[in-house]
């Protein structure tokens, strides 16, 4: 269980002002938007060809920071939020499975995943944005160290969780 939508609580820290905290009337609802979330997470993340423990993995939004932040925050916060999770492998070189949390701001995700048929030869691919029910790929965007993503962000509108609520009623 991811807990994405949370409890209400007093006194509880926040570390972004620009992130919202989502709450549903009982655990059952809560239930079925942390189902819902992880299974895109595991699409998104499988289309992408990397291998993540998508629950372990989640970054509860608590604790997300906004591009805003990115370079004010004190590098404390992505050693004990980001990379806290370092190992080193039987060959001594150190691995690290990214951290990914939900968003609802488009400025943290200005990426798209798109299709290009392995068929295709030329210059000018013809980019395909939705998979192949139609629905549009999820938008994303990282951040990075040396070239390597450490963390994902994943677009979710407040809509599709209402949906995925709806649906399960």
């Amino acid at each position: 269980m991811i807990n994405f939508s949370g409890n209400i609580v007093n006194e509880v820290h926040i570390t972004s002002k620009y992130i919202p905290l989502i709450c549903f009337k009982d655990q059952e609802q809560r239930e079925i938007i942390d189902n819902y979330i992880l299974k895109e997470a595991e699409y998104f993340f499988s289309l992408i060809k990397i291998n993540i423990d998508v629950e372990t993995n989640f970054l509860f939004c608590f604790n997300l920071i906004t591009d805003k932040e990115f370079q004010t925050i004190d590098i404390k916060y992505f050693y004990e939020n980001i990379l806290n999770n370092i190992q080193r492998n039987s060959e001594g070189k150190l691995e690290h499975q990214p951290k990914w949390g939900v968003t609802f701001d488009k400025k943290c995700t200005p990426m798209k995943l798109a299709y290009v048929s392995p068929n295709y030869t030329g210059n000018n691919p013809k980019l395909n944005y939705e998979n192949n029910k139609g629905k549009p790929f999820r938008d994303f965007g990282t951040f990075d160290i040396n070239g390597q993503p450490i963390f994902y962000y994943l677009y979710f509108t407040m809509q599709e969780i209402l949906d995925a609520i709806r649906v399960s009623d």
